[in-house]
């Protein structure tokens, strides 16, 4: 399984921890420069407030680490499509911490997006950070187009399972969490 050992120990003959820096170093270089490529609105500044500086990357890391089974060179390969996961999964924390869902006060250690940007520009945060996620997901050069439109399905499967979990949530349906996270994860495979 080129290097990939299931109990965890390693990724790809590269030490857990390690792995795990490498990707959330990758995953945020990456989509810092995504955001520098963005014009300078209020929307764009929400996002990357939103995005970066936050998270484990767990999802990118699945992603990365289920590529690397196939290719020596996954990281490369599938880190716009890892990227594109966790803006979505970004996506979907901000519209969780709205007031008319959540109404969370803080998001990974800091005031929510909705409590430091005006609430026009968070309430369209979410539409802009999946619309990004495909953009950046379909605008892939070193994957072929079967597999891009392969991964934008997967990424539109997992936002169609994130929003049942919400709905669910907002319900107040004690397995909520099972739909909003897994969606994301499954995204990864």
């Amino acid at each position: 399984m080129s290097g990939v050992v299931l109990s965890g120990a390693t990724v790809a003959g590269q030490d857990f921890d390690a792995a795990k820096a490498e990707v959330r170093r990758a995953v945020e270089d990456f989509l810092a420069e995504v955001f520098i490529q963005q014009p300078d609105t209020e929307v764009v500044r929400a996002a990357r407030y939103a995005v970066l500086g936050g998270g484990h990357r767990w999802r990118a890391l699945v992603a990365v680490a289920a590529g690397r089974i196939f290719h020596h060179d996954a990281l490369q390969l599938v880190l716009p499509a890892a990227s594109g996961v966790e803006l979505a999964h970004a996506a979907s924390l901000v519209l969780d911490d709205l007031p008319s869902m959540d109404d969370a006060s803080v998001r990974r250690g800091k005031p929510c997006t909705h409590r430091v940007f005006p609430a026009w520009a968070a309430d369209m945060v979410p539409v802009f950070l999946v619309t990004l996620a495909y953009e950046i997901s379909l605008d892939n050069p070193r994957v072929d187009a079967p597999a891009r439109i392969k991964a934008a399905l997967e990424l539109s499967a997992a936002g169609l399972m994130m929003i049942r979990g919400q709905v669910h949530d907002m319900r107040q349906d004690r397995m909520a969490w099972q739909g909003k996270s897994s969606g994301w994860c499954s995204a990864t495979g």
